[in-house]
């Protein structure tokens, strides 16, 4: 039986996909259950997660914020949590580190991963690591036509809507915490996964540099759009109130979206969000960024991907995984001409802020990169906390 059913329309919507239906190859389903779960406080103990079975609410505005806050709980078994992320080729050194890092951290954790263009040897690394480790996984191909009407090409390609599958391809879960493929996970998630999200739609961290004009697409302020490569799912409500068709139609209608698949969530969201700590969604290559005591997952967003570019911003979290995952990588870091040596020397002689500031930031990386190094060695089952 198919993982992918064919989507729901809310009353005089027009249909934005024809279906979501089988995979191209009728012959074989669409996902594969891989590993096993064992007996550990963190791991998964079998069965789906048990329903909210609330009413959706009408309310204009719901949204909280919890940043800086201890988040309150749902009651929710940790041992039930169940991460979603997608990946094409392009992002497989991200899918891998990603997965071993969730895994490192949260060993009970169960995964959907939706292939959006995985070759046949990329499915043999995944199913090496998804092995070795013994990951609970399951690996589900959708249909090519079901994004059909969506913009491609550019910095995007259409692997960014897989996170409007999710609410089909789990449908016996309440929630999932869906996390981009270009994110390392450094600590424990039971903290967000256990929050309580009542008719709240996601719970998300804001993006403070989104630009102004992308957030008024949406409807906000740029203080009230979040970022959607960190995303707890409350998927009883999404599947209720039709939140992925009504996001692919705004995309549909408009083609001009910077952020397509983000901005359209932060649209149909807007006024049901909880928002949470940048520490459940650090982004690492922005200015201003901090590298927080408590981080829990660092996002490389942007077109410096630490896969791609040695020398990126927090980077070592990443090949800390990458390397463990079994991920090929031999990056230099890009070397600075003579003319921009003699700037930086000439600026820290002056005691310039902005060549000096830099520095402090990178060595104070680099200090919380070998502590973390350090617990990942030491412990059997990796450090269950951050950074």
């Amino acid at each position: 039986m198919a993982l992918l059913e064919q989507r729901r329309q809310p009353p005089g919507d027009p249909a934005v996909t024809e279906a979501i239906g089988e995979a191209e190859d009728g012959n074989e389903p669409v996902g594969a259950t891989i590993g096993a779960r064992a007996a550990d406080p963190c791991r998964a103990s079998g069965g789906s997660l048990d329903r909210h079975g609330m009413q959706a609410s009408r309310l204009a505005n719901l949204s909280v914020r919890f940043s800086g806050k201890a988040l309150p709980r749902t009651g929710i078994r940790h041992d039930g949590i169940v991460i979603a992320t997608a990946s094409d080729d392009r992002f497989l050194p991200g899918l891998l580190a990603l997965i071993h890092s969730a895994h490192t951290h949260n060993p009970g954790a169960r995964f959907l991963i939706i292939d959006m263009g995985l070759s046949p040897d990329s499915h043999r690394q995944l199913d090496r690591l998804l092995e070795q480790f013994d990951v609970a996984a399951t690996v589900a191909r959708p249909d090519r036509r079901t994004f059909a009407l969506l913009p491609d090409g550019g910095r995007f390609t259409r692997a960014a809507y897989a996170r409007f599958l999710v609410p089909e391809l789990l449908p016996d879960e309440a929630r999932a915490l869906y996390i981009d493929a270009d994110a390392v996970v450094v600590g424990c998630l039971r903290e967000l996964w256990e929050l309580e999200l009542g008719d709240l739609l996601v719970a998300a961290a804001g993006d403070e540099f989104v630009l102004p004009e992308e957030a008024a697409r949406a409807g906000l302020e740029p203080g009230d759009y979040f970022n959607s490569g960190v995303l707890l799912m409350n998927l009883a409500r999404w599947r209720s109130d039709h939140v992925a068709a009504r996001a692919m139609q705004l995309i549909a209608a408009d083609h001009n979206l910077t952020l397509p698949d983000q901005t359209a969530l932060n649209a149909v969201c807007r006024g049901r969000i909880a928002f949470v700590g940048r520490e459940w969604n650090l982004l690492a290559g922005r200015p201003g960024r901090i590298a927080a005591r408590q981080t829990r997952i660092i996002h490389f967003t942007g077109e410096d991907k630490p896969w791609r570019r040695g020398d990126a911003p927090l980077s070592g979290f990443f090949r800390v995984h990458a390397a463990r995952a079994g991920v090929d990588l031999d990056l230099p870091a890009r070397r600075r001409t003579f003319r921009q040596r003699l700037r930086l020397a000439l600026g820290l002689a002056c005691l310039r802020p902005k060549h000096w500031r830099p520095l402090l930031v990178q060595w104070r990386d680099q200090l919380h990169l070998a502590k973390y190094r350090f617990r990942l060695d030491s412990s059997p089952r990796g450090a269950q906390h951050s950074p």
